[in-house]
């Protein structure tokens, strides 16, 4: 019973959902996971000069679904997507973008995944909320990254995993992981903007960066608030640009038969997490 909605480029729809007898589909969304419906769009062209509009995602839950994305596809969501309790797929084909604004959010063990296999984009102009609740996973790891948005992560079991990421990304980690899986292409920013005496990343928020080409130093810059972290040529593996009250930080690092373990101490006395640890993972 997989219920599939076409809209070729050029087309726009504001509506929220619409009923095909058994399933709401939201640009792929359904309450039901053993019927999951598919939205397709077709092929655009190079210029991306066609689009599909699609407005606000249903509150309802769970949410299931995927949107699929032909060659060369431009689709705008402008009010955000919903995952709870469920999962939400998205497959861009060769050249496919999407640009998600407004607010997105990820609750109750839900997941939104993006596949692309690095051949598609995906603009975050709005946020993306992972609630505390449940085990959430943001995968973006086969994507590009970019725009001006925001990655705001709250749970302690919370994971978001990036690949390439352009600047003007930010990732505020309250709790959880954020796996970062190509850190010469990581060009984001992890903390908090505009909060002042708020730590760079929450007590509960973890960094672990995979495929480190044997990283064994850090350096921090306390007059830019960037971490680099060097391999043992010197050479700089990715640059981790902190904000907020980045104080009385410390780098030590930690040789595990696993893994490398770089713990990032705040000993500052104001602030989030005062005194805590902020790990880095590395993992070569």
């Amino acid at each position: 019973n997989m219920s599939t909605v076409t809209l070729p480029p050029g087309t726009t729809t504001f509506r929220s959902f619409e009923a095909d007898g058994n399933d709401y589909i939201f640009a792929g969304i359904s309450q039901s996971l053993g019927s999951l419906p598919v939205m397709s769009f077709i092929t655009g062209s190079l210029n991306f000069p066609d689009s599909v509009i699609v407005g606000t995602a249903p509150s309802s839950s769970p949410a299931y679904g995927e949107i699929t994305q032909g060659p060369f596809s431009y689709v705008q969501i402008l009010d955000g997507m919903q995952a709870t309790n469920g999962t939400l797929t998205i497959d861009q084909k060769v050249g496919a973008r999407m640009v998600l604004d407004g607010n997105s959010q990820i609750g109750d063990g839900g997941t939104i995944d993006v596949s692309s296999n690095g051949t598609g984009t995906f603009t975050l102009n709005g946020t993306i909320t992972l609630n505390p609740l449940g085990s959430n996973l943001l995968d973006l790891q086969n994507e590009y990254l970019n725009g001006h948005g925001t990655v705001v992560q709250q749970g302690e079991n919370d994971t978001t995993q990036v690949g390439r990421v352009a600047s003007g990304t930010t990732f505020e980690l309250t709790g959880g992981t954020l796996a970062i899986e190509k850190p010469l292409s990581f060009r984001g920013t992890i903390g908090p903007l505009g909060s002042p005496g708020n730590a760079a990343i929450g007590i509960f928020g973890e960094v672990a960066v995979y495929n480190a080409l044997d990283t064994v130093r850090a350096t921090f810059d306390t007059s830019t608030d960037v971490l680099s972290l060097l391999d043992s040529c010197g050479r700089d593996l990715g640059n981790f640009h902190l904000s907020g009250d980045v104080s009385g930080v410390h780098l030590t690092k930690f040789s595990e038969p696993a893994f490398n373990y770089i713990a990032m101490n705040d000993s500052g006395n104001s602030g989030i997490g005062v005194g805590g640890n902020i790990p880095i993972s590395v993992i070569t």
